[in-house]
């Protein structure tokens, strides 16, 4: 046990006794008072901290504030704890001037206040913290708070620090005066946890109630807030080795609720209720290093401005990834919108609800069994969001949105009109769903309904937008102001005849009508492309969904869709073979036999028809390119492709080598 700053050994604090009991201390209640009195593992009635200090250092337990205990503090030096010791405030205040109280490794902390007012506190005016569990991140140390019991910190410092160990709320309260969080973890705490069960965690003005650097914490109930006004969130999760479950009945409330950032893990349950008073409910950033992770199965998050609002890093940075499958997620004033979605990788599927207060103009959108009300201003131009906004500002990443499924009221978005361009566009794609209501893509978004094997949703309404490509499903309405309709033909389907009409006339023997009917148009395959900056530059083209979906979560950065290609083989069309390269990773794009059978004597994997080239034609070139600065096993992005002249002719500028044309393509989207 130490006091005043400094550890002693039994014998000494034995010593120590011997000579208090000689000469005698004044103790609670105007009695003399021996340290002896106190002994290891025997209840203690401590009149004031001096007392205390004595109790602990002979491990005395439980420990009792006695009534009228002295709020004076020691002049230096912090009380800790050591052992297994419970505390009990009485309804007293254990005040401990500018020191702290630590519980040490092996110490494990129980505090509590069995008072009939339930007032008990131990307070400080450290500047860094009131109590801390853990000295170093290895400490193996717990500390736990019961009843009515409150840890406060009177200035601006933390009231609860974990280092390293344990911490369990399970009742009683934790605030700061404001400034700094109620509780917090150390960045290098990556094995400590935190579960709170009960009680209540809130910040003074100007900062958290809790924001948690490293560690996993559980928040399955009891409340956690922040001062409203100041613009901080209920709970911030900071930095890739801090994890956070919000589950059961936990309630979390801020004027924003709850933000992960730097790379944090969360995810939310259960019936867990996230509020942002003033902004959105719950958002995500992410870092130059490492996206954040959010995934949403339970739980109703309510924001002012948005149930979930998840901006991204900057252009050189990682998106984050969020998942909602579950929950419901709305918009509380108007204009707001249940989701806006601003450069991370979301997905929308499962039974997830989210709905925003409509106004007048509102709209809904429902995935699954449930529904979503809302509208969205952005930029000074207010119009209907229909609760799903990707926007994608120069400075963020592109915003990547999926729509599964679902039943959908009024409308999608993509993008506000006057933000999001060149790479940063924003990205849709509607795979499933019925939809009532207009689907519009904003200036520069790429938005595809439909997969590459015609399936899509069922618009009642029409598609509107330039890079709107209409490639499977229904669109009642049709295209309209620069969308393309790029489905597949319907095969005609023979007439009967009726059961009036006379059987059809033999074949006529007449040379054919001079307007014959135009030919079936052939189906057509969108052409992605994506980068990988950790792999020396690799680029990879896929026409696969799914692969487009795994490649984009495990890090890879979308680059858009590039242009289209023939599904099958028509007339003029040769096909373009993918293979792999299993010693480094690479893939290979050729329309030569005899090139993909000589990859193949050097060990590349054929991964059949990537897709069929168009018919040669001028305009519709995709040029090749090689990087003779890395060799064939010594890194990835040897071999590059792209529609663009201003690329092309970039890369031959800095020192590659062209190899003429690659293939031809049908379409192009946006040339990268």
């Amino acid at each position: 046990m130490m006091y005043a700053g400094a550890r002693c050994h039994r014998p000494a604090v034995i010593a120590l006794a011997l000579i208090c009991v000689f000469l005698g201390v004044v103790g609670f209640g105007g009695e003399a008072r021996a340290e002896g009195a106190f002994s290891e593992g025997a209840p203690a009635q401590v009149a004031n901290i001096d007392e205390l200090a004595q109790a602990l250092a002979v491990r005395a337990t439980p420990l009792t504030l006695a009534d009228g205990f002295s709020e004076s503090a020691p002049a230096t030096g912090n009380l800790v704890v050591d052992y297994p010791a419970m505390l009990d405030l009485n309804g007293e205040t254990l005040d401990l001037g500018t020191s702290s109280l630590v519980v040490a490794d092996g110490g494990a902390l129980t505090v509590s206040d069995g008072s009939a007012g339930a007032t008990g506190t131990i307070t400080s005016q450290n500047s860094s913290q009131t109590l801390q569990v853990g000295e170093r991140a290895e400490d193996d140390a717990a500390f736990t708070l019961e009843d009515h019991a409150t840890i406060t910190n009177s200035i601006r410092g933390v009231a609860l620090l974990i280092e390293g160990g344990s911490a369990v709320i399970a009742g009683g309260t934790v605030v700061s005066a404001g400034g700094k969080p109620a509780l917090a973890s150390s960045a290098s705490a990556k094995a400590a946890t935190l579960s709170i069960t009960g009680g209540t965690v809130m910040s003074g003005p100007g900062s958290c109630g809790i924001i948690w650097n490293a560690g996993e914490a559980v928040v399955s109930g009891g409340k956690v807030g922040a001062t409203p006004g100041y613009h901080t969130p209920a709970i911030a999760v900071s930095g890739s080795g801090a994890k956070l479950t919000v589950n059961g009945t936990a309630e979390v409330s801020g004027d924003w609720g709850l933000a992960a950032l730097f790379g944090a893990t969360v995810a939310i349950e259960d019936d867990a209720e996230i509020v942002g008073a003033s902004e959105a409910a719950v958002t995500t950033w992410g870092s130059s290093a490492v996206g954040s992770s959010i995934t949403i199965s339970g739980g109703a998050l309510a924001g002012a401005k948005a149930g979930l609002y998840t901006p991204s890093a900057t252009t050189e940075g990682a998106q984050s990834t969020v998942v909602v499958s579950g929950g419901t997620i709305s918009g509380t004033s108007t204009p707001s919108a249940g989701v806006v979605n601003v450069g991370s990788n979301l997905t929308l599927s499962g039974t997830a609800s989210v709905g925003c207060n409509p106004g007048e103009s509102g709209a809904t959108i429902s995935i699954g069994d449930a529904t979503l009300d809302g509208q969205y201003s952005g930029d000074a131009v207010s119009y209907p969001a229909t609760g799903v906004v990707a926007a994608a500002p120069e400075h963020y990443q592109k915003a990547i949105t999926h729509i599964s499924g679902g039943t959908i009221t009024g409308g999608i978005s993509n993008s506000v009109p006057t933000i999001g361009t060149g790479a940063n566009a924003p990205l849709m794609v509607i795979t499933a769903g019925s939809i009532t209501g207009n689907v519009d893509n904003y200036p520069h978004g790429v938005l595809i309904v439909g997969d590459s094997e015609g399936n899509g949703p069922t618009i009642d309404g029409t598609l509107s937008g330039e890079d709107a490509e209409w490639i499977g499903g229904t669109v009642t309405g049709g295209v309209e102001n620069g969308a393309t309709d790029n489905r597949p033909a319907p095969a005609p389907e023979p007439e009967e005849p009726g059961p009036d009409e006379p059987e059809p006339n033999p074949p006529s023997t007449n040379p054919p009508s001079p307007n014959p009917p135009k030919p079936e148009a052939p189906a057509t395959v969108t052409v992605y492309r994506l980068y990988n900056r950790y792999l020396n530059g690799a680029h990879l083209f896929t026409v696969n969904d799914n692969e487009l979906e795994d490649l984009i979560a495990a890090g890879w950065t979308f680059e858009g869709a590039v242009f289209t290609e023939y599904a099958t083989q028509v007339e003029g069309s040769t096909p373009v073979f993918r293979l792999y390269n299993p010693y480094n990773g690479d893939h290979f794009f050729t329309k030569s036999e005899d090139e993909a059978q000589s990859l193949e004597g050097h060990g590349w994997t054929r991964e059949g028809t990537a897709w069929y080239q168009a018919k040669a034609q001028s305009d519709h070139e995709v040029y090749r390119l090689y990087n003779p600065y890395q060799t064939e096993y010594a890194g990835l992005g040897n071999h590059l492709w792209t529609a663009s002249l201003n690329e092309r002719d970039t890369l031959v500028h800095i020192g590659w080598q062209g190899e003429g044309i690659g293939w031809y393509f049908v379409k192009v989207f946006r040339a990268k």
